[in-house]
């Protein structure tokens, strides 16, 4: 869960744009969760803001759910940021459309 990562934890990150793409960060920091509003009645969402070294960079990603261990980062589902395994990433995004070409390229990505 995003919550319960910690400093040197691997971060990963997919990219749909175009052709896709895996990047494997290391998380730098991550601030304490955050309450989101909501409406009366719904729970409470709780965020955290998570910066990860990648390729020699800093990047922060803002407002991920602190509860889950994927999520679709800029709510338009071309970037995915997970902190588990890549075969839940396969199974949540890619495991729908059965492309052979993206399997074999994710796969070759990852090992």
């Amino acid at each position: 869960m995003f919550g319960q990562l910690r400093i040197n934890n691997p971060l990963f990150i997919l990219n749909k744009q175009g052709s896709p793409s895996l990047e494997i960060g290391t998380v730098v920091s991550v601030t304490a969760p955050m309450p989101q509003l909501s409406s009366i009645g719904q729970p409470t969402v709780y965020t955290v803001d998570v910066t990860a070294r990648i390729n020699d960079q800093n990047v922060t990603y803002q407002k991920l759910p602190a509860n889950t261990d994927v999520a679709d980062f800029a709510g338009n589902g071309n970037v995915v940021i997970a902190c588990l395994c890549f075969h839940k990433i396969w199974h949540y995004h890619y495991a729908p459309y059965h492309n052979v070409d993206i399997s074999y390229s994710f796969l070759f990505l990852v090992f």
